[in-house]
């Protein structure tokens, strides 16, 4: 069988290019965000927004970001973990941390656990395995349509590991329009 395509693999979503054309200055000024999590991820972290519209490349910018975060990380002694999560699948932060366990290779029950038992879980994780993890939430508009609260409880995560940071959230958007359904508190932070 002959196949049109030299390489198949360029067609799936979860591809992620080694250049991308015309997202250079993008690609930049979101390495600069997160160039103190890679040096210091024990005493930096960050909340970045990233909109645009359907098919600008958001997803692609942020898993490339996220490699590119891994390594430069690594080249300076430090680990740096990073989770995309598309919010319409796991719609709810209980998910999502489940996922962060499991993707730092932690297995807890999916049920049983509070909420706040499995956020005390995921730090104390994080803390014993000395990492940092950055967390891109894709289409978070999604989950702060079902829980408002989850985006308070995002932008305030690193109050919760006073003694070390530990978590960094890349948050994707097609608008800023979810922010409109957000309390005082929330948008301060």
């Amino acid at each position: 069988h002959h196949s049109l395509f030299k390489n198949e693999s360029v067609l799936v979503p979860e591809y992620v290019p080694a250049t991308t054309p015309h997202r250079g200055v993008q690609m930049r000024e979101l390495e600069a965000y997160f160039q103190g999590v890679a040096e210091r991820p024990q005493n930096v972290s960050q909340n970045v927004l990233l909109y645009g519209p359907v098919g600008a490349g958001k997803t692609m910018l942020a898993k490339k970001l996220g490699l590119a975060l891994e390594k430069k990380a690594a080249a300076y002694g430090n680990r740096v973990k990073f989770l995309h999560v598309n919010c319409r699948i796991d719609r709810s932060l209980v998910a999502i941390f489940n996922k962060a366990l499991r993707s730092l290779g932690h297995a807890y029950p999916s049920r049983g656990l509070s909420f706040e038992e499995l956020l005390q879980a995921l730090f104390e994780e994080l803390r014993r395995d000395r990492v940092h993890i950055m967390v891109a939430f894709d289409e978070v508009d999604s989950l702060v349509e079902s829980d408002p609260s989850s985006l308070y409880t995002i932008t305030r995560i690193r109050e919760i590991s006073q003694d070390a940071q530990a978590f960094s959230s890349l948050l994707i958007s097609k608008t800023l329009d979810y922010v409109k359904m957000v309390d005082m508190s929330t948008l301060s932070s």
